[in-house]
């Protein structure tokens, strides 16, 4: 298909699309380009379509490219539609599903911590000893820092720990 391409206030020269690809045309320069450089004929341009403007010698021409247009773009829906069912029609990844789940029980862990729910704050709080091993491990995930454990009360369980956070840690700013 012959095309006139360049700017539209800028030169127009003839050229024949070559290809076509998702963005953008190949275009073969038929007759010769340039002011103060010249561009050789049969040089190939990347160019938008959006310059690009189709040369039609009488209305038969007209319609063949309106059909051809029409029939590409029915190719290409054709060829995301057949792309979006295979995607669908593969199985999830199981195991990412699960990580993500565990990264947002850990954050969600971490967030419990914190009094003022800001996740890189200095962490000050009180847990359970069962819980210990859980909070450290979002703690070092998230922060790059650990958990300290100040003060235990073996009669009620708990531990009060505290950790610098993200901000004050090797991660931080």
């Amino acid at each position: 298909m012959k095309v006139y391409f360049g700017r539209q206030n800028g030169q127009q020269t003839l050229g024949e699309i070559v290809k076509i690809n998702p963005k953008k045309f190949k275009v073969k320069q038929l007759e010769a380009r340039g002011v103060r450089k010249s561009h050789a004929v049969g040089a190939v341009w990347t160019v938008p379509p959006s310059l690009c403007t189709p040369v039609y010698d009488d209305d038969e021409q007209r319609n063949a490219a309106r059909n051809w247009v029409m029939n590409k773009r029915a190719e290409d829906q054709a060829a995301e539609d057949q792309a979006a069912e295979d995607q669908a029609a593969e199985v999830p990844d199981l195991f990412a599903v699960e990580k993500k789940n565990e990264h947002e029980d850990m954050f969600s862990k971490l967030l419990s911590l914190s009094s003022t729910h800001d996740w890189r704050a200095p962490i000050n709080a009180h847990i359970k000893q069962s819980d210990y091993d859980a909070m450290n491990d979002a703690v070092i995930f998230y922060t790059a820092t650990c958990l300290d454990i100040v003060d235990r009360d073996d009669d009620v369980g708990t531990y009060r720990v505290h950790a610098i956070g993200y901000r004050m840690g090797p991660a931080g700013p």
